[in-house]
């Protein structure tokens, strides 16, 4: 995976700030697609990490060990935003 697949998460969220003050259509269409694309990037970040490394405290977690696959559902709840608009 490329480092720079992560941003294509970070645009599809501008994207969507940008149809949620502008109320283009265009936009939502984009921020959906955009993000839907950054979940196939974030499944394919669990699939190859998860074969190298353990869930590992994080002092800003708290109680909650960090993993990738721990963020599926925010990222799946981005996209159900996104089409709701």
């Amino acid at each position: 995976m490329r480092h720079s697949q992560w941003f294509i998460g970070f645009i599809g969220g501008v994207a969507l700030e940008t149809f949620r003050r502008s109320k283009c259509g265009a936009e939502k269409g984009r921020a959906v697609s955009l993000l839907e694309n950054a979940a196939k990037h974030w499944e394919r970040l669990i699939e190859v990490t998860r074969q190298h490394y353990y869930a590992v405290p994080s002092v800003q977690l708290g109680e909650h060990n960090f993993a990738w696959q721990h963020y599926r559902s925010e990222v799946t709840q981005d996209i159900q935003i996104a089409k709701k608009g």
